[in-house]
């Protein structure tokens, strides 16, 4: 009985040039082998039968393809594990980012008696969670809000205070991704824009008016005092960049050919528009003069 040969057409791709070689490889019909087929009994039955699953083999030649093909990763060479009933995934939302989380809305909570109340009730800075509460007015030296912690700041603005108490807070207590929320503690309301719109603390300010507090570093040329040496260093360095800045010697930037064709298409654009004027362009060329001081030189005589 003679065998049916198969012709199969392998296309083996190289690197960088991308040459598509073609190698042709022959074997006999018995050899194909076929995806294995679940079967309830999984003995072994032939010399050729596959030890991971219930296919066997017509010959040494096709056990091996099948193995290659079925139970064995090409990149890495493992040996692959048998068919199993597909397992179903449930997709789970992708982690959203602590950053843009916002504040819980907390409802304003109702109004005290007076307006001194409120603002003795209030701390300035409170941290609950992620959310880093500010409550205007506020005093000039900032507090750290965690619990026997000494750290202190004070600049010029507030904003910038908020600045160096979250970076202590993201180093020291290891606490990041922090969102910010004002509010007012006169009217209790939490702040949507700047706290400098709001109409409260347009009247009274944003820093509170309670007596200023002595503090250690005091600088020598305006008299500002600082919680720590870190601050006055800060400050003082800030005098010096104001005097290199006043005694330097101002940089002149030579204008850009671009500004400066802008500002000539200007001035002929405002000596072209209205209508025509009298005045002449040139002044008037004066009249032609015979120079009548020019010495005549004497006739020499003829006979002499």
């Amino acid at each position: 009985m003679s065998k049916k040969f198969t012709l199969l057409r392998l296309n083996c791709s190289f690197s960088p040039n991308s040459h598509h070689l073609k190698r042709l490889v022959y074997f006999s019909s018995d050899e194909i082998y076929h995806p294995p087929q679940d079967q309830p009994d999984r003995g072994h039955s032939g010399p050729f039968a596959c030890d991971l699953c219930s296919f066997v083999a017509k010959s040494k030649k096709g056990l091996f393809y099948h193995k290659r093909s079925f139970h064995e990763n090409p990149q890495t060479g493992r040996t692959k594990h048998p068919v199993e009933k597909p397992t179903t995934f449930i997709a789970e939302p992708p982690p959203v980012s602590q950053d843009s989380i916002p504040c819980p809305d907390i409802p304003p909570a109702s109004p005290p008696d007076s307006a001194g109340d409120a603002q003795d009730t209030l701390q300035d800075i409170t941290l609950e969670g992620d959310c880093l509460t500010f409550s205007f007015p506020i005093s000039r030296v900032f507090h750290c809000p965690v619990d026997n912690c000494t750290f202190q700041s004070k600049t010029k603005s507030w904003f910038t205070s908020n600045s160096s108490l979250k970076r202590h807070l993201a180093v020291f207590h290891k606490r990041r991704n922090i969102s910010t929320r004002t509010q007012c503690k006169i009217c209790l309301a939490v702040l949507k824009s700047k706290p400098s719109k709001h109409n409260c603390l347009k009247e009274v300010g944003l820093f509170s008016a309670r007596p200023r507090e002595n503090l250690q570093w005091l600088c020598q040329e305006c008299g500002v005092d600082f919680p720590s040496k870190t601050g006055l260093d800060n400050h003082s360095l800030a005098h010096k960049k104001t005097i290199i800045r006043a005694n330097e010697t101002p940089l002149q930037i030579p204008v850009p050919p671009k500004v400066r064709r802008d500002s000539r298409k200007k001035r002929i654009q405002q000596h072209a528009e209205g209508p025509p004027t009298n005045v002449p362009l040139a002044a008037p060329a004066l009249p032609h003069q015979q120079e009548n001081n020019v010495e005549q030189i004497p006739e020499r005589p003829e006979n002499i």
